[in-house]
């Protein structure tokens, strides 16, 4: 059987240098190894089989480190948070993530890089939140942030613009001292203008 040149190829976290050496089995089968280097520095020769199989993705790196990953999801409370989110990203029938194209970026499909970026969480109330809705998961997008503040970044919180301020409902409503529902009624309910709404004060009790 002809061998099958593999040099300069990228498999995982291995790059094939150049052919090593031929090695007959008992059976009398032959194997092809081949020169490669790991992301990580280190050199292996590996089984041409098991790099075209993609069985063999690094030095043996990948596995250490999945283990400690594995130790410390066993106890890190950050992990329920990574793990809920690649799953409803995963889901194509989940409408909001999954089924709208909400993707998890390649970089924290390893947990602990995912912690090594977010860091703790805050308190135990702060989940992870995107900065901007319509785009996935990753450092440059991702915080955490309390419940409240999630909800204000909902694609159902409807933004109010009046001299050139937009905020959301509740943040008008906290800013002007007016209760959350009285001004929902007075613009889904009575139909008032941004204006009248907004600078309309709140009858004294």
């Amino acid at each position: 059987m002809d061998r099958i040149d593999l040099a300069g190829k990228k498999i995982g976290r291995l790059t094939v240098v150049s052919f090593s050496h031929v090695k007959r089995t008992g059976s009398g089968a032959t194997q092809h190894f081949w020169n490669c280097t790991c992301e990580c520095g280190a050199e292996k020769k590996v089984d041409g089989c098991c790099l075209r199989r993609e069985s063999t993705l690094s030095c043996g790196c990948l596995a250490r480190e999945r283990s400690t990953t594995h130790g410390l999801a066993d106890r890190h409370p950050v992990y329920n948070v990574w793990l809920a989110m690649r799953r409803r990203c995963g889901n194509p029938r989940d409408k909001d993530y999954g089924g709208r194209g909400i993707t998890v970026c390649d970089r924290w499909n390893d947990f602990a890089v995912f912690l090594a970026d977010m860091g703790d969480r805050p308190t135990p109330d702060h989940t992870i939140e995107r900065i901007e809705n319509d785009k996935g998961y990753s450092p440059d997008n991702c915080k955490w942030a309390t419940r409240a503040e999630q909800n204000e970044n909902t694609r159902q919180t409807k933004l109010i613009t009046f001299n050139g301020v937009t905020l959301s409902r509740g943040k008008w409503a906290k800013r002007l001292g007016i209760h959350g529902r009285t001004l929902r009624s007075r613009l889904d309910k009575l139909g008032w203008s941004v204006e009248r709404a907004l600078t309309t004060p709140a009858k004294a009790k």
